[in-house]
């Protein structure tokens, strides 16, 4: 089973926060966190456990103390790049819940590289697989 193909899309205006790596300060408006987090969560291809990814991405976005731990843009761009990893590379049961990859700062993280598979090399797997099965 392969992970559903989604384009996503944090980046959008709000007046006054551009997404850019230029922002950082917090997001402390409860309107503009609430959009956002509901913009990360309809990107992300695991939705499982809202409450604590809805925790992580505030802690990220508007930290009790300093700056922000990221940008939207610096979230869209790691998302995008994981997604196209997911989409080829991963098992659904195998994409971190999104309070995890958020706590953990995932969004930094390169994920590996993507393996083309080889349609006749997954055909001379299963002949080899059968043959040694069937002894």
């Amino acid at each position: 089973m392969s992970v559903p193909q989604r384009r996503v899309q944090l980046q959008v205006s709000l007046p006054g926060l551009e997404p850019t790596l230029a922002n950082c300060r917090a997001i402390t408006d409860e309107a503009s966190l609430a959009y956002y987090f509901e913009r990360f969560w309809v990107a992300y291809p695991r939705r499982q456990a809202k409450p604590e990814a809805e925790r992580a991405f505030r802690a990220v976005m508007a930290p009790s103390r300093g700056d922000p731990k990221a940008t939207i843009a610096e979230l869209n761009d790691g998302l995008e790049r994981w997604i196209e990893y997911w989409r080829h590379e991963a098992k659904p049961q195998f994409i971190p819940y999104p309070g995890t990859w958020l706590n953990q700062e995932r969004w930094n993280d390169d994920p590996p590289p993507i393996i083309p598979s080889d349609p006749g090399l997954a055909a001379l797997q299963r002949v080899a697989f059968r043959h040694n099965a069937l002894g």
